[in-house]
């Protein structure tokens, strides 16, 4: 959420008097609007979970995101509203007085940093698997004009003592709760690349800002606040020259720390919302300053992390119960002494308080390896209207083989990496699932206009690892399972004597159902058996094929015999489902222990025999001439 809200922009604009607030600036307002604090969320209904049901996890059905395939077993910016503050016409500017000028261009509070080296290895650690800040991206600058601006966020490693970065402007940056012990740092960079001094406000927006009265009093949010302990030790500065720093309290409204206290008998550092620093950057200088923050809950943060791993989370539980947001709004005063609001070089970084998922990922590990099993499930909908997901029959499952590791992609607020956390979210790649069912008559979801199968199904796991909603399954222990749907039921077929064959015969049922990715919601059945949409061949004891046809064709004679006949639907040239069932034709039984002998012009004589077929039933009868 961004420091100044319109209302505040509003009545800012105001005539000066007509504002009920004692500075008609209001840079950092009374109502939060984003610029940059959006949480990036995967997907919006359950792919292969019940989506009325709220506390169970729920896979996704998501868009493809560019992902890159997960490598190691040990293992987006979303769009962002950027509002546009104004500030008080009648701010007072010292640009055009001599003595200012003078002493601006006098000093310089702060060296420049520029070190790409360090900022290469920074970006290093950040993204390492296993370090405190995951998804870490490039701590970098914006410019315009002849300033620049960059914001990020710091921490330290608790088993290593490394500094690591969040990078600039991310939503998508974890810290991982267990390599930290909540002492954050925000850092602020301003440049300078003219020959001469421009000054500047800086607003910096702590995460305690964007909170309204209900989170504050919600003890599943995070709480990050300014770290009065580090403030008392070391004066927050943003190192401008002729600098002035003030604080606040209540969104609007800016004081110094002495006249802050006066008004405010019970303050503390952890009730600052945001801070304003006023002043000057050296001509050619690059000043980095830093804030230090802190999480304020971080014991029960990590309770609720404990939890959701074990399938057991809070009611009502958010991913934005576990994400906060530093921002810095940039103001300028011109050549011409106007003061402005400058978008392009206010930023903010958003990051997660997360854990990883070891038992989840170590059962995945376990599956690829052929140590644990993948379920191959069935939906069905119940009288309420909710799915339920059953075990596909014995056979399905001793069929499936281990999937790869390859098969399994992670994600973590839309970016793919080798770890999962706990509101991230895990794609499984479907062909290997589809190989294993195929040819028993079964598929993975069919797309919507039936040219494919789904490329992966997508699972949630800010619920808990635990993805199977079937009746009885322990929420605490992690379960793999994918959809499946049958196409093919056969049945073995018996002819009592050679005769015709009807395709319909070995078929008991036969269909495809084809779902909708962005909602799971099936979209379409097609019967089979009435549409004729699939194929058929017959083959000899020899697999010899003996006849071939589509629908619910015929074979005028089948001779005595065992056959094989296989049923196939084609999704895509590359996707065919088969089964396959038996047909044995038996042969005719001769019984001649009654011939009826008769001469014909006395030569020629005649037997009938009468036939029998396998079940014992007569047939017309047969002459032979001897």
């Amino acid at each position: 959420m961004q420091c100044s809200s319109r209302l505040g922009i509003l009545v800012a604009r105001e005539k000066e008097g007509s504002s009920p607030f004692s500075n008609p600036r209001l840079t950092a307002g009374l109502m939060g609007a984003t610029i940059g604090a959006s949480i990036a969320l995967l997907g919006v209904t359950p792919a292969i979970a019940a989506p009325a049901v709220a506390d169970e996890t729920q896979p996704l059905a998501t868009e493809e995101v560019s992902s890159t395939e997960t490598s190691d077993p040990t293992g987006g910016q979303p769009a962002t509203e950027a509002a546009t503050p104004a500030a008080d016409e009648n701010a007072v500017s010292d640009q055009d007085t001599p003595d200012a000028q003078d002493a601006a261009t006098g000093a310089s509070t702060t060296a420049p940093l520029t070190s790409q080296t360090a900022g290469a290895q920074a970006l290093t650690n950040a993204t390492a698997a296993g370090s405190v800040i995951y998804n870490g991206g490039k701590d970098a600058l914006t410019t315009k004009d002849s300033v620049s601006q960059g914001l990020w966020i710091s921490a330290t490693d608790t088993p290593t003592s490394q500094t690591m970065d969040s990078g600039s402007n991310t939503t998508s940056a974890i810290l991982d709760a267990t390599k930290t012990d909540g002492s954050l740092d925000a850092h602020v960079a301003l440049e300078n690349h003219e020959d001469r001094p421009v000054k500047v406000e800086e607003i910096l927006c702590l995460p305690n800002f964007q909170l309204s009265g209900a989170d504050r009093a919600n003890g599943h949010h995070i709480q990050v606040v300014l770290d009065g302990q580090r403030v008392e030790e070391r004066p927050v500065t943003l190192g401008l020259t002729d600098e002035t720093v003030t604080f606040s309290i209540t969104p609007g409204e800016y004081l110094p720390l002495d006249a802050l206290k006066a008004k405010y008998p019970d303050f503390s550092w952890e009730q600052v919302v945001a801070l304003m620093a006023q002043g000057w950057i050296p001509a050619g200088t690059r000043l980095d300053a830093s804030v230090p923050l802190r999480v304020a809950n971080l014991e029960a943060m990590n309770h609720d992390l404990d939890d959701i791993a074990a399938g057991k989370a809070p009611a009502n539980d958010s991913p934005a119960n576990r994400a906060f947001t530093v921002s810095a709004l940039h103001w300028r005063w011109d050549d011409d002494g106007a003061f402005a609001y400058d978008s392009s070089l206010s930023s903010s970084v958003t990051m997660h308080l997360e854990k990883p998922l070891t038992a989840l990922m170590e059962h995945i590990r376990q599956v690829t390896q052929g140590n644990a099993r993948w379920d191959a499930t069935i939906m069905r909908t119940d009288e309420a209207g909710l799915r339920v997901y059953e075990p596909a029959p014995d056979a399905v499952q001793a069929a499936l083989q281990p999937l790869s590791y390859s098969d399994f992609v992670f994600k973590n607020f839309g970016v793919a990496g080798d770890t999962l956390y706990s509101d991230g979210s895990y794609d499984i790649k479907l062909e290997g699932a589809f190989d294993s069912v195929k040819d028993l008559g079964y598929t993975v979801n069919i797309l919507p206009d039936g040219t494919g199968i789904w490329p992966y199904y997508s699972y949630n796991t800010a619920n808990g690892p635990i993805t199977s909603v079937r009746p009885g399954a322990d929420p605490a222990k992690p379960s793999i399972y994918l959809q499946v749907s049958r196409v093919f039921d056969t049945k073995d077929l018996v002819m009592d004597a050679p005769g015709s064959w009807s395709a319909s015969k070995n078929l008991t049922s036969a269909s495809v159902e084809r779902y909708r990715r962005d909602t799971m919601a099936l979209a379409s059945t097609e019967n089979l058996m009435e549409t004729g949409n699939y194929s058929y061949a017959v083959l000899d004891e020899n697999g010899t094929e003996v006849a071939q046809g589509t629908g619910n064709g015929t074979i005028d004679h089948l001779a005595p015999g065992a056959y094989v006949v296989r049923y196939t639907y084609q999704i895509d040239p590359s996707h065919k489902v088969t089964k396959t069932a038996h047909i044995e034709v038996k042969a005719l039984t001769f019984d001649a222990s009654q011939p009826s002998d008769t001469v014909y012009n006395g030569q020629e004589q005649h037997m009938d025999l009468v036939a029998t077929d396998a079940s014992g039933r007569t047939c017309a009868p047969v002459s032979t001439t001897p």
